[in-house]
């Protein structure tokens, strides 16, 4: 038993890039928990390198702890106030904890920092939806579209937007153009 754990130790990564680079492979293997421990490993290896930071709040946000995932967005952003995706994701788990404003201000840092992410565009009009800012909304559901025309999830978004305002017809449009993409959603 014992030249297994050896074995094991000798085969670990030696620095934070190969950690996050096993936490990533144990992610996509199924394996959340245990890519959170690599992730983990590669800060504490090197505490100023983003991406574990990014990828650890990724697992975090996923597994229903949106207040420890903000956390390790903060982090990452620091290290890296130009990661974008970052900003994003920041923003997702903010929507999760009802903080809405809040939300919208991360999305915006991430257009700004690359005004040709569709989710970005995107998620800011879902935001501005639930806070009944419908016009606003579709404003950035049609930007987000320009982007990506083939995300069913911005299309199925702007008839929702639509429907609210009324505009049911324009938004029957928008909702069998979602579904022609992704027809799960007509389930």
């Amino acid at each position: 038993m014992p030249k297994k754990e050896t074995i094991s130790k000798k085969n670990e990564p030696k620095d934070a890039e190969a950690w996050n680079n096993k936490g990533n492979t144990l992610n996509n293997r199924g394996k959340p928990e245990e890519a959170v421990k690599c992730y983990e490993k590669a800060i504490e290896i090197n505490p100023n390198y983003a991406e574990p930071w990014y990828n650890k709040g990724n697992i975090l946000g996923g597994l229903g702890k949106p207040e420890e995932a903000v956390k390790c967005y903060e982090k990452a952003i620091e290290i890296n106030p130009n990661l974008a995706e970052a900003w994003v994701n920041k923003g997702n788990a903010l929507i999760g904890l009802g903080k809405l404003e809040e939300a919208i201000k991360c999305f915006e840092k991430a257009i700004e920092i690359n005004p040709k992410l569709a989710e970005a565009w995107n998620n800011k009009g879902g935001a501005l939806g639930v806070l009944g800012k419908f016009e606003e909304a579709i404003k950035c559901f049609e930007k987000a579209i320009e982007i990506n025309p083939n995300d069913a999830r911005t299309w199925y978004n702007k008839s929702l937007a639509l429907d609210y305002l009324g505009k049911h017809e324009e938004a029957m449009k928008c909702y069998e153009k979602a579904v022609k993409i992704n027809p799960d959603l007509a389930k």
